[in-house]
């Protein structure tokens, strides 16, 4: 195992550094927070990777406390959905590359800082040709901090990154993302999605509890206040800052 200190430049500058010392013909990504499943390895063959340039695995949200395993139903049915829409930039996200798709999009873009590295890349990738696929039998466990504050903050920052990280470039390749995103702001005033999202979680959960059903409702409200929260925040910094330079 080799570890190489990230300078903090940007999270796709840290992944390119990593591709840049590894040398597999396969490259997986995986976050700070992120493990590989017991069953990873088990169920990957490499006759999988020879049809595709690119795989986007299951992500498990390690039950840590109550709203961790509200948010591991929340991304079931979040994939559940995303394939009715069968866009580049909205489909599960890649983490898995074989080394001639990276090199031909000769690495992660730097087009954003810190918000959307992977969802960008997976968008990239699909836009010029190279072959894509959602295996959900390749699962990577993920250990979020546990409280309902943290998924607050996180979809605060998410809701700023769309303003703050996004090149213009960026905000063109994720226009389909971006746009779903704000369209759900009209869940905070007619919550059809919140009960789209109960409905499917209903499906999903195998005890089939109405609380759970009805904390999905409300998880998901919540996060699509928080989500326009950081947006409106990150707009109204911008427009600070360019108050103050006319100013100067």
């Amino acid at each position: 195992m080799k570890i190489i200190k990230d300078p903090g430049t940007s999270l796709s500058y840290a992944r390119n550094v990593g591709f840049e010392q590894s040398s597999g013909d396969i490259v997986i990504f995986l976050d700070g927070d992120m493990l590989l499943h017991p069953s990873f390895a088990k169920n990957f063959k490499l006759s999988i990777i020879n049809d595709y340039d690119l795989l986007a695995p299951n992500i498990s949200v390690m039950k840590l406390d109550y709203y961790t395993e509200l948010f591991d139903v929340l991304l079931d049915v979040v994939n559940a959905y995303s394939f009715l829409l069968n866009k580049p930039d909205i489909v599960p996200q890649a983490r898995i590359f074989t080394r001639e798709a990276l090199e031909k999009l000769h690495g992660y873009p730097r087009l954003s800082k810190y918000f959307g590295e992977d969802r960008l890349t997976t968008a990239l990738a699909i836009s010029i040709g190279l072959r894509y696929a959602y295996l959900p039998s390749l699962s990577i466990i993920k250990i979020d901090e546990p409280s309902f504050k943290a998924y607050i903050k996180k979809h605060i920052r998410y809701g700023s990154g769309i303003i703050d990280d996004l090149s213009n470039f960026g905000k063109c390749l994720l226009r389909g993302y971006i746009l779903t995103r704000r369209l759900t702001y009209l869940n905070l005033v007619l919550p059809v999605i919140s009960a789209l999202y109960a409905f499917t979680a209903l499906k999903i959960l195998k005890n089939k509890r109405m609380r759970e059903v009805l904390s999905i409702f409300a998880f998901k409200y919540v996060i699509d206040l928080s989500m326009l929260v950081g947006e409106i925040k990150a707009l109204l910094r911008k427009l600070r800052q360019k108050l103050k330079y006319i100013a100067a």
